[in-house]
C-alpha cells in the first residue's frame, strides 16, 4: 500500500498566475518532460521527489512547445483567455456559455427527448438498426431541433458580442460531425474547437460552471508516486 494519498500535495492556481507558476515550477524541477500540447509537465525535484504541473487550458497558446523548455513556454502563454465559448453536448442535452476572461456574458441550457429506452440516441439507432415503430419521428425531430438550438445560440452570441476567440468543446465525435454538416458556418472562432480533456457529466448549468473552473485553473502536484508516469514524454 502507498503511504499517504496517491496524489501527493496539490496546489491550485488561476489562469492569471499560470506563467509565474510554470516558471517557479521549472526552476525547481529536473528531467522535465511535457505532453504534446504543453498543458502537462512532469519532472522531479532535486531530492528525487516527483512533481507535475498542469496548466489552465484557457491560456495555452495555439502552437505547442517546440521542445520541453518550460521557461520559454511560460513566456508564450496567453496574457488573458479573451472571449471563450464553452460547449458541452450530449445526445439530447446542451450547455453553452460565453465568457470574456472571467465574466460570463451568456449561457444557455437545452434538453430534448432524443434517447431511446435502451439509452441510445435515435440517430445512432437508425444508423445501426433502422427505424423503430414508436417515437422515432419525435426523437428525430428533437435531435434536429437540438442541432438548430446549438447553431442559433452560437449565431446569436456572435452577432451580439462578436465571434469567440476560442471554442472549447465536449461532444461525441459523430454528434459533432452531424452538427457541422448541418451548419458548416458556425461562428466558433479562427481555429477548430479544442477538445475538453476532462470527464463531463450531464450538460447542465452547474456542470458548465464546474468545467469552466477546471479550464481556468491549473495545479501543481508534488510527491505523487505516479506523477512522472502520466505525461507524454518528449
Amino acid at each position: 500500500m502507498r503511504d499517504g494519498p496517491a496524489t501527493g500535495d496539490i496546489r491550485r492556481f488561476p489562469w492569471r498566475d499560470a506563467a509565474n507558476a510554470l516558471g517557479e515550477w521549472a526552476a525547481q524541477a529536473v528531467d522535465v518532460r511535457c505532453d504534446a500540447s504543453g498543458r502537462v509537465w512532469t519532472g522531479r525535484r532535486r531530492d528525487g521527489t516527483p512533481t507535475r504541473i498542469e496548466l489552465p487550458l484557457l491560456v495555452l497558446p495555439d502552437e505547442p512547445p517546440p521542445r520541453a523548455d518550460a521557461a520559454a513556454f511560460a513566456a508564450r502563454l496567453r496574457a488573458r483567455p479573451g472571449r471563450t465559448l464553452v460547449l458541452l453536448l450530449r445526445a439530447g442535452a446542451m450547455a453553452a456559455g460565453l465568457w470574456d476572461d472571467d465574466d460570463l456574458l451568456a449561457h444557455r441550457v437545452r434538453r430534448r427527448y432524443v434517447v431511446r429506452g435502451h439509452g441510445r440516441a435515435q440517430t445512432t439507432h437508425l444508423r445501426r438498426r433502422g427505424k423503430s415503430r414508436y417515437g422515432s419521428r419525435l426523437r428525430l425531430q428533437n435531435a434536429r431541433r437540438l442541432v438548430d438550438d446549438i447553431a442559433g445560440c452560437v449565431a446569436e452570441w456572435a452577432a451580439t458580442w462578436g465571434e469567440p476567440e476560442r471554442c472549447l468543446l465536449s461532444c461525441p465525435v459523430r454528434q459533432w460531425a452531424a452538427i457541422t454538416a448541418a451548419h458548416p458556418d458556425l461562428a466558433l472562432g479562427p481555429r477548430p474547437p479544442t477538445r475538453i480533456p476532462f470527464h463531463v457529466r450531464e450538460p447542465r448549468f452547474d456542470e458548465l460552471r464546474r468545467i469552466r473552473f477546471l479550464l481556468a485553473h491549473g495545479e501543481v502536484r508534488v510527491g505523487a508516486q505516479d506523477a512522472c508516469d502520466r505525461g507524454s514524454g518528449w
